[in-house]
């Protein structure tokens, strides 16, 4: 994911990208999915949308 950030949106963006994964998955915890698929699913779908914005 900060890889799909940092090269498809800007480098400077990847490290509160992660951070704002944690957070998302810290509130979203004990509310269905266990943390590692939260985490994984977010990691996914923002991952796809760097990948979205990278695209000429």
């Amino acid at each position: 994911m900060t890889r799909d950030v940092a090269h498809g949106v800007a480098r400077p963006a990847a490290p509160i990208t992660a951070y704002l994964l944690g957070l998302a998955v810290g509130r979203a915890a004990g509310s269905g999915p266990g943390e590692q698929e939260l985490a994984q699913g977010f990691a996914d779908r923002l991952a796809a949308r760097a990948r979205e914005r990278a695209r000429p």
